[in-house]
């Protein structure tokens, strides 16, 4: 699929309370904060998150984020 992204590389779901980012294919490489997920893994605010080997995202929580965010860049889908 490119950039070394998998037709299903990864869902982010909301449970209990908690924003969670998970691999869907053994192949695909997620990481968070520098460390490469293999599991259901939540994410915190300010967390950075690789998917593939190019597009970095950081996660913003607004319920406990208290101040204003600037991106440092934005990827549009």
């Amino acid at each position: 699929m490119g950039a070394d992204i998998c037709r299903q590389h990864c869902a982010i779901d909301f449970v209990n309370g908690t924003v969670i980012i998970m691999p869907l294919d053994r192949a695909a490489s997620v990481c968070v904060n520098d460390s490469r997920i293999y599991s259901a893994t939540p994410l915190t605010h300010g967390a950075f998150v690789l998917v593939g080997s190019k597009h970095l995202f950081q996660f913003v929580d607004p319920v406990t984020s208290q101040v204003s965010y600037t991106p440092i860049f934005v990827e549009t889908f």
